[in-house]
Formats: structure tokens, C-alpha cells, sequence
């Protein structure tokens, strides 16, 4: 009875620390950032796009080192990054992004949707699924496993990850970040799921470079979006947002007992 109750008050001071780290990156986006750009972008001569591209690789960097300092200071969430030991994936995986870089690489958007991809997919990974999913995972269970336990934490992860992006308001209209809020949430369902499945980050990691990868390539990179929104793109957003959501649950909930993240955690 005491154990429990001790683990139950650990658990609920550990719920604390996960919008606390949210508030963190959020507070180094919106004022730490534009603190750095007066001090040492705003003299450098070059191109407003050029300059805004590598602020965004400046943030990127500080927010890895930020995230991981935050977890080895509070979190103290393991991140479990040992690949797959199934060759043949991996070497499918390789053929796969050899081919797009040959196809893309006369792309006029080739660097750049090289630059996003890495950038993003290495920095939101590892918070949303490392840290973020990996700490609900083992608060949720803790005390009791259950297959209703592994769902929630990979649907409030992907919520959060979904609504993170609300950041963005800053250089975009609402109606245009509410459909990328949607379609972030979509795709934080999938990328959860193969993390718990998988219990490789790297495996998230690599899908959501490809995904950024391609849509950089096929649309370019806009620092701002304030146009009308389409009146089908908000019913295309939660059409693709359903097909998301019952792709990867379905996965997680077929073959439930090969669940390698959750085995790894406990």
C-alpha cells in the first residue's frame, strides 16, 4: 500500500515536468530567438530568406541541446535509439531514400527540403516521441499495464505534437496552421506507433525526414502563409487525419503484444 502510494506521488510530480519542458521550448521559439537574431543575424549581410533559414538551424540546434540538457536535468527520460536488427528494412529504407534524392536532386527545392527535413525530424522527434511519448509511456504505466494505458499515451502525444504547431500562428493565418495542427496531430499517431512498435527513434526519425523531405520538395518553403485556406482543405486535413488515426491504431492494437518500447521501459 505505502509502495503504491509513493509511486503515485512520483507519478503525479512527473506529470509537472513534461508542460514544463513544452513551456521551456516554447519560451526559447517565441523570446529567446528573436533576442539571438537582434544580437547576431540582424548585421549579417545576406538575403531576409537566407538569413530566416539559417535562424531556423540556429533554433533547431540550441533546442537539441535545450531538450537534451532539460531531460538529463528533469526528465531523466532514456531514449532508445538502437536500430532495428532487421537488415533487410534497413536496406529497403536505403534504396528508398537513394531513389528520392536521385529523382529530386535537380529539384530547385532539393537543399532546402534536405535542410528542413534533417533539421526537423532529428529536433521533433526526439522531444514528441523521446521525450514526450517515451515519459507517457512509463508514467501511464507505471503502476498497471493496459492496452487502454499504451493507446492514451500515444494519442495525447500526438495531440500535443498536433497543437505545438499552433507556434507557427506567428507567420501564418489561423485557418492555414489549424490544417497543419491537424495534419501534424495525423501524423504523430503514425510516428508514435512505429516508435512504440519498433523501440528505435531512429525509425521515426528517418519517416519524418522522408514526409518533410517530400513536401519541401513538391511545395518549396514560404516564411510566411497568410493566403485564403481552400474551403476543401480543411476536409481534406480531417479526412487524412482519420485515415491516420485508424492506420495507426489498428497497428497498435494488432499483434498488441509486440510492443517493444513498452518492454524496454519496464
Amino acid at each position: 500500500m505505502i509502495y503504491i502510494l509513493s509511486q503515485r506521488i512520483k507519478t503525479n510530480w512527473q506529470w509537472i515536468l513534461i508542460p514544463l519542458l513544452l513551456v521551456c521550448e516554447f519560451a526559447l521559439d517565441q523570446f529567446i530567438l528573436p533576442v539571438v537574431y537582434k544580437l547576431i543575424l540582424q548585421n549579417v549581410h545576406m538575403g531576409y530568406y537566407n538569413k530566416y533559414i539559417l535562424l531556423i538551424n540556429i533554433y533547431k540546434v540550441i533546442s537539441i541541446l535545450v531538450i537534451l540538457l532539460l531531460n538529463y536535468l528533469l526528465l531523466k527520460q532514456a531514449l532508445y535509439l538502437a536500430p532495428s536488427k532487421q537488415k533487410t528494412g534497413w536496406l529497403v529504407f536505403l534504396i528508398v531514400c537513394l531513389g528520392l534524392f536521385l529523382s529530386s536532386i535537380h529539384s530547385k527545392h532539393f537543399w532546402i527540403a534536405l535542410d528542413i527535413g534533417l533539421i526537423a525530424s532529428l529536433s521533433e522527434e526526439l522531444l514528441f516521441r523521446g521525450l514526450v511519448l517515451g515519459k507517457l509511456m512509463a508514467i501511464l504505466n507505471r503502476v498497471k499495464t493496459s492496452r487502454l494505458r499504451v493507446n492514451l499515451a500515444v494519442v495525447i502525444a500526438a495531440v500535443i505534437f498536433g497543437l505545438y504547431h499552433y507556434v507557427n500562428l506567428s507567420q501564418q493565418s489561423f485557418g492555414v496552421t489549424t490544417v497543419q495542427v491537424v495534419n501534424a496531430a495525423g501524423l504523430g499517431l503514425v510516428l508514435g506507433v512505429i516508435y512504440v512498435k519498433s523501440g528505435s527513434l531512429w525509425i521515426p526519425i528517418a519517416l519524418h525526414f522522408i514526409y518533410d523531405f517530400l513536401v519541401t520538395i513538391a511545395k518549396g518553403f514560404s516564411i510566411s502563409d497568410y493566403q485564403a485556406l481552400p474551403h476543401y482543405a480543411a476536409l481534406a486535413s480531417f479526412m487524412m487525419f482519420v485515415i491516420y488515426a485508424a492506420a495507426a491504431l489498428t497497428a497498435l492494437n494488432v499483434h498488441y503484444e509486440k510492443n517493444t518500447l513498452l518492454a524496454k521501459i519496464h
